[in-house]
């Protein structure tokens, strides 16, 4: 009897933890998959990760001695690699597409997409990360959050670049009057 039950137990056990090994495997070779990805593109561009971060389908990185930003994204449908060079960047700035949902109790917002939106100084078209598609994920894990995370990080690097190279233009015939100055 009690070797009946240590075999059932175990046989238990084994039923409810399998689909947790087969998620915790899959997910740390997604993992792996992204940050070689990642790892490729910034090599191919001839560029070091100064930072990565990896999340469900995509990974971000950037390298702060090129002022590039990296993105690569794999799904089971497709992967896409792309590279940011952000002394051509005029802003960055989040893209929400969404549609309005009749629901019982009113109106309710449902997102179809979330990006990275990058604009260039030079009016090119604009280059876009993509975050979130309701065609390929069901459900929002954080990607707004991650987005405005990114937004923040990008504009603060942009300001930075426009603080260290400022633009002096030398007014013709204008002297200096230092008395002025010195009288404050």
């Amino acid at each position: 009897m009690d070797t009946g039950m240590i075999a059932i137990t175990v046989t238990l056990i084994a039923i409810v933890s399998t689909p947790f090994i087969l998620m915790l495997t899959g997910s740390s070779k997604r993992k792996s998959q992204l940050i070689k990805g990642l790892e490729t593109l910034a090599s191919q561009k001839n560029g070091t990760l100064s930072k990565k971060e990896i999340f469900l389908n995509f990974a971000l990185g950037l390298d702060e001695n090129a002022q590039q930003i990296y993105f690569f994204r794999k799904t089971d449908a497709s992967e896409v690699a792309k590279t940011v060079d952000l002394h051509t960047v005029k802003s960055c700035s989040i893209s929400k597409q969404s549609t309005m949902v009749k629901m019982e109790k009113g109106m309710n917002e449902s997102i179809e997409k979330v990006s990275l939106l990058f604009e260039f100084k030079n009016n090119e078209s604009p280059e876009r990360f993509v975050l979130f598609n309701e065609e390929e994920s069901l459900q929002l894990n954080g990607e707004i959050g991650i987005a405005q995370e990114w937004k923040t990080f990008v504009t603060s690097l942009l300001l930075d670049e426009k603080k260290e190279a400022p633009v002096l233009r030398a007014r013709p015939n204008k002297t200096l009057d230092l008395s002025k100055i010195a009288a404050m």
